[in-house]
């Protein structure tokens, strides 16, 4: 799912971790941003190694910076994950969800 009404100039999004389905194809992230906030997904390179999603987040202007939603946002793959590692645009790995 992509949302519109982000753009390259919007901050990098705080990504918490991602899930995939049972496919392999689907990750979904949890991305925390403030309410109300516009959150735009997508695969920026898919190579043997390892998966580079961009998250940007669009946010409301106001005072409430110290309350966070989650938000979930998926991207689709062209391949299973598999064992390739998950980064974001900005070198950071994300983590697979853990398991409640």
């Amino acid at each position: 799912m992509l949302l519109a009404g982000c753009s390259d100039g919007d901050p990098p999004a705080t990504i918490d971790s991602y899930t995939t389905d049972s496919a392999g194809t689907t990750l979904t992230f949890v991305v925390l941003a403030r309410p109300g906030a516009t959150v735009q997904a997508e695969v920026v390179t898919q190579e043997s190694s390892g998966v580079v999603i961009k998250v940007r987040t669009k946010e409301p202007d106001g005072d409430n910076i110290d309350f966070a939603k989650a938000y979930h946002v998926a991207v689709r793959l062209n391949a299973p994950l598999g064992h390739r590692t998950v980064r974001a645009d900005d070198g950071t790995t994300v983590p697979t969800a853990t398991p409640t």
